[in-house]
């Protein structure tokens, strides 16, 4: 399988893709984790506004960088040998860059009108069960959410048009928003919770987000790979006969 990035792919290519990404995660986290501040994780709310914004950040980058602003996508394109390890590396920090940016945006503007949340918007285990089940739970969880959105987009970008595939991409992430904002906040994005707890951490000095945040970026991370194989084995090839699928067998002349 061979790397789709072009052979003559510059320093700058990368730059501005990677670029691309900064504000593409930047877009998702200000509006997705800014609309779960301020509706207190209303999940409907919370699921429409990170879908809404990805499907926007999308339509204005897909053409650029495929627009990623999630890890766990980026580790599936490389797993596929989608693009290469300097891409990947540059596409990883421009995230982790442009959320953090995000979430610090978020922090001066509630702190600004005085309304600044103990946290800023992070992920957080399943309560109410005994702490291993929790973690155990939230990992299972964020597995499946990250494993099916990695394979729809996979699926999606190749074969639709920008504007479809924003819609479609839009609309999954809403889908895996709606469901788990009410149990951990949402992830399946580990720049999604890795930037608001260590925006926590540093302007509200909570750091329990901190402590826990290793499995909501373990967990999407293997939801990427299962989502990256999944897609290799539904996209493979076959080879089926067309006499034994195409063919009506023709009455017999009596």
């Amino acid at each position: 399988m061979k790397l789709q990035q072009k052979p003559n792919t510059t320093f700058m290519d990368i730059i501005k893709r990677s670029s691309a990404e900064a504000v593409a995660s930047f877009i998702l986290i200000f509006f997705g984790v800014g609309t779960a501040i301020i509706t207190s994780f209303n999940p409907v709310a919370t699921a429409i506004a990170f879908g809404t914004a990805f499907a926007v950040a999308f339509y204005m980058f897909g053409g650029i960088s495929g627009c990623h602003a999630n890890p766990a996508i980026s580790l599936a394109k490389l797993i596929l040998r989608k693009i290469d390890v300097r891409h990947f590396v540059f596409y990883i920090l421009a995230q982790i860059i442009g959320s953090l940016l995000g979430a610090i945006a978020l922090f001066a503007i509630f702190r600004t009108v005085g309304q600044t949340p103990p946290v800023l918007g992070t992920s957080d285990l399943v309560f109410g069960i005994a702490t291993w089940q929790s973690y155990l739970v939230t990992v299972v969880f964020e597995t499946i959410v990250s494993a099916l959105l990695v394979f729809v987009f996979l699926h999606t970008v190749p074969n639709e048009t920008k504007q479809k595939s924003a819609l479609i991409i839009g609309i999954t992430i809403a889908l895996v928003y709606l469901f788990p904002v009410g149990i951990t906040g949402g992830g399946a994005n580990p720049v999604r919770s890795l930037a608001p707890a260590i925006a926590s951490a540093i302007f509200r000095h909570s750091y329990l987000p901190v402590i826990r945040v290793w499995v909501f970026v373990v967990a999407p991370l293997a939801g990427s790979a299962i989502g990256a194989m999944g897609h290799m084995i539904i996209s493979k090839p076959t080879s089926i006969s067309n006499n034994n699928t195409n063919t009506i067998p023709a009455k017999s002349k009596k």
